[in-house]
């Protein structure tokens, strides 16, 4: 019996940390679709051409996103730190896309990080 409620203990120790672990799955998968979808509407808002409209389409959602992860240092998010990276390095991307007027080529640096940490997210979080 005492053998019992020690299995019975170990597994309600055990079951936060695979909760939490779903949710830093989550939040990755969260965070790469925003980026897939202000990715693709991108150019759209550079065609545009307002700050006011990058920012509400495009930056903003980022940073909102980028708030929702908890600081470097909790194993079961940084796990999935390829994904929260993502998010900066399209930050950066997108912003100077928009500075650029939409003429930054996909062999400029930026670019290439993005791209690189947006294949890096895809990986983890399992997404086509």
């Amino acid at each position: 019996m005492m053998l019992k409620r020690s299995g019975i203990f170990a597994l309600l120790l055990i079951l936060p940390i695979l909760a939490s672990a779903d949710e830093a799955q989550g939040l990755a998968r969260q965070s790469f679709s925003l980026v897939k979808e202000r990715d693709a509407v991108l150019m759209q808002v550079i065609a545009a051409g307002t700050a006011k409209d990058y920012r509400h389409n495009i930056h903003q959602p980022i940073i909102q996103m980028v708030r929702k992860w908890p600081r470097f240092g909790d194993q079961r998010y940084d796990a999935f730190s390829p994904c929260r990276i993502m998010l900066d390095s399209f930050r950066h991307y997108s912003d100077a896309q928009f500075k650029a007027k939409g003429h930054l080529t996909a062999d400029s640096p930026l670019a290439k990080v993005y791209h690189s940490d947006l294949r890096s997210c895809q990986a983890m979080v399992g997404e086509a």
